[in-house]
């Protein structure tokens, strides 16, 4: 993903959503870059992948997920932990975490 934004709401009086932005996708080097964040509060903007957790479905996490570039506003949040809990943010720049080559 290249150069997206993405909106909670356009209220000025946002409240939090439990959904985030993006689920990352269930598999390695995906890369996202250029990604802004709006109004997504406290809720998390950007989670770990959606079926990691399924009986379905037999990749089970652990994946890195690399990500520069982000811009956040009115997001305090950043990620949103999921199940299994196993998901790597890799931040390439520090705009994710504060430290470059940082990880979440």
């Amino acid at each position: 993903i290249v150069d997206c934004l993405f909106v909670n709401s356009i209220d000025t009086s946002p409240t939090v959503s439990s959904t985030p932005a993006i689920f990352m996708p269930q598999g390695e080097f995906f890369h996202m870059a250029g990604a802004s964040f709006v109004n997504y509060l406290d809720g998390g903007a950007v989670a770990g992948c959606s079926i990691c957790d399924s009986d379905t479905f037999l990749s089970q996490g652990g994946f890195t997920y690399r990500v520069e570039g982000l811009n956040f506003v009115n997001t305090e949040k950043r990620t949103k932990w999921t199940n299994p809990r196993k998901q790597i943010f890799y931040d390439l720049d520090g705009t994710l975490t504060g430290y470059a080559g940082g990880t979440a």
